[in-house]
């Protein structure tokens, strides 16, 4: 692996302590405590949405990662996971076969580590409810991200949810509102008993990021993606094609902690 490779991936994938943004801040949605769906039907579909693989608590998988940033590719690597609900998640970045980069959250700090750095660069931030700007170029919490990898859709806080025909396309999209503002758009095939993709925004209207699934896949009886799409209006983004997915696997939780590597 050449020297600008190496660092090329540090600078996209590791993030300083220092980085770590609250995902409260990035995401500027406010906890809401009262909720009015007057649409029976609709209260049906969110309450479907929010009962999706609810059973699936652990995973992990392998598949192909592809990262941009200001419409310019950037990274272009095998990646390995494990995920456990709600929030906890442990990732691997592969580069020539071997690891090159290390991410893990136990939900309560953020860890990482570069295999390529002739220091073998560790770092470690307290990150109670960080967002992933910095690894990601998009604002979205980790927890939303294990939600999207278990098939699951994260729901924003909302006071009541509306429906209507999708304008783009066939089908429907779910607006989750606050304050009369649309926080989340949930866009459903035109049967309405799939979600094709979100968009969730902050509480000034702008978009926060877009997830799709492309396409998905079913493993032991579960409803899973195949191809996850994350992305914003700027440029930035993933692409991820899962090769494997494995679900309901044994996961001891000292996977979501990194340690300092031993110096050679």
């Amino acid at each position: 692996m050449n020297t600008a490779r190496q660092a090329l991936l540090l600078r996209i994938l590791v993030l300083p302590a220092s980085a770590v943004i609250c995902a409260c801040s990035a995401i500027g949605i406010r906890p809401v405590t009262k909720t009015t769906v007057p649409d029976p039907a609709v209260r049906r579909i969110i309450s479907t949405i929010d009962q999706t693989n609810t059973d699936l608590q652990t995973f992990k998988g392998i598949g192909k990662l592809k990262l941009w940033k200001n419409h310019t590719p950037q990274v272009q690597e095998r990646m390995a996971w494990v995920g456990a609900a709600p929030s906890r998640l442990s990732v691997v970045v592969f580069a020539s076969g071997r690891p090159a980069l290390k991410m893990a959250t136990n939900g309560k700090r953020l860890y990482a580590v570069d295999f390529y750095n002739p220091k073998r660069t560790f770092y470690e931030s307290a990150a109670p409810n960080f967002g992933l700007k910095r690894l990601l170029a998009l604002p979205i919490k980790p927890s939303d991200l294990v939600s999207l990898l278990s098939g699951r859709i994260p729901l924003a806080n909302y006071e009541t949810a509306r429906m209507q025909p999708d304008r783009t396309g066939p089908g429907f999209v779910v607006n989750l509102i606050v304050r009369s503002r649309i926080v989340q758009k949930i866009y459903l095939n035109p049967s309405q008993d799939e979600v094709r993709k979100i968009e969730l925004f902050s509480n000034r209207g702008v978009l926060l990021y877009r997830a799709e699934f492309a396409s998905r896949q079913d493993v032991q009886g579960y409803r899973v993606p195949f191809v996850l799409n994350i992305s914003d209006n700027a440029g930035n983004g993933m692409h991820l094609t899962i090769d494997r997915y494995i679900a309901d696997v044994e996961v001891d939780p000292s996977v979501f902690v990194l340690k300092p590597p031993k110096k050679n």
